[in-house]
């Protein structure tokens, strides 16, 4: 019986770890990076978004690492503090690349 709980136990922690890698390293994350560097001018600008680069990492990994402390520390209302937090922070991201996007393409359009 312990057996099969410890074979469940080990199963569900498999599964997470394929959800844990795209939201890491996945489109927006790749599509975040490419509208930073493209905004980045010149050599000035880009070590502070290689710095950010290295601080997201940091935090995803002490994130993840400490994932079961963050939530027991944190409780439910925290929790949903939290998630909707990101929320907001990840909707300023996609206003800001949308913005950007239609600017350019209506710039092009504009002057032929």
């Amino acid at each position: 019986m312990e057996a099969n709980t410890r074979a469940r136990e080990e199963l569900e922690d498999v599964a997470v770890v394929p959800l844990a890698f795209p939201l890491t390293a996945g489109p927006s994350s790749i599509t975040t990076l490419m509208l930073l560097m493209s905004q980045a001018s010149g050599l000035v600008e880009r070590p502070f978004v290689f710095a950010a680069i290295f601080v997201s990492v940091l935090l995803s990994h002490l994130g993840i690492t400490y994932a079961d402390r963050l939530v027991s520390r944190l409780g439910t209302e925290g929790l949903h503090v939290v998630t909707k937090t990101m929320a907001i922070i990840v909707l300023a991201i996609a206003v800001q690349s949308l913005t950007k996007g239609a600017t350019d393409v209506a710039g092009h359009i504009l002057r032929p």
